[in-house]
C-alpha cells in the first residue's frame, strides 16, 4: 500500500490488523526474528485471542515517527477506531533508494 505517485493512482491502505496478520506471517516463515504472544482483539462484539508481535507494533509506531508510513483513524460500523496505514512518499524515497531491484515487484 502506499500514497499515490500520479493523479490517475488510487491510493491504497491496509488496516492494522491484516497488517499485524502478516507481520504475525512473516515471523513464522523467519522473515522477522521477533516474538509474537496472545492478544485479545475486539473484532465486531466479540473478543478474539490472536497472535501479535509487540515487537512489529513497535516497528509500526516507528515508522510513522519516521514519516515512512501514513495512519489514518477510521471509524467502524460499531463506532469503533480503526487504524489504517500506507507508505508515506519519504518512505517509498527510502524503498528506492535502498531495495534492491530483485526486490522491488
Amino acid at each position: 500500500t502506499h500514497s499515490a505517485r500520479t493523479r490517475e493512482e488510487k491510493e491504497t491502505w491496509i488496516r492494522r490488523l491484516p497488517l499485524l496478520v502478516l507481520i504475525y506471517e512473516g515471523i513464522v516463515k523467519q522473515i522477522f526474528d521477533y516474538d509474537y504472544a496472545p492478544f485479545s482483539e475486539v473484532i465486531g462484539n466479540r473478543h478474539i485471542y490472536l497472535n501479535i508481535s509487540q515487537e512489529g507494533r513497535d516497528d509500526i509506531d516507528d515508522l510513522r515517527e519516521m514519516g515512512a508510513i501514513n495512519g489514518l483513524k477510521l471509524s467502524s460500523n460499531g463506532n469503533q477506531s480503526i487504524t489504517a496505514y500506507q507508505v508515506s512518499k519519504k518512505g517509498l524515497e527510502i524503498i528506492d533508494k535502498h531495495l534492491n531491484d530483485e526486490y522491488r515487484d
